[in-house]
């Protein structure tokens, strides 16, 4: 089964934050294929490889799309 993205039907109404959750969901997919991600945590250890799976999505997002929309 191909990779899914699964986006809030109201984002398409606004073009922007579309774009930018978009972009972070596409990092995701990019930086951190394979990785699931827990629903709950319980202690600090168990946030950080979470904050830092983010931190590579959101960098993706910003060094990837954004330069491309901006130029």
């Amino acid at each position: 089964m191909p990779p899914i993205i699964g986006l809030d039907n109201s984002l398409p109404h606004d073009t922007p934050m579309l774009r930018c959750i978009l972009a972070e969901e596409l990092g995701h997919h990019f930086t951190t294929v394979g990785y699931y991600t827990p629903c709950e945590f319980y202690n600090y250890s168990d946030r950080l490889p979470i904050s830092e799976i983010e931190y590579k999505a959101m960098r993706w997002a910003a060094d990837t799309w954004c330069q491309k929309t901006i130029s």
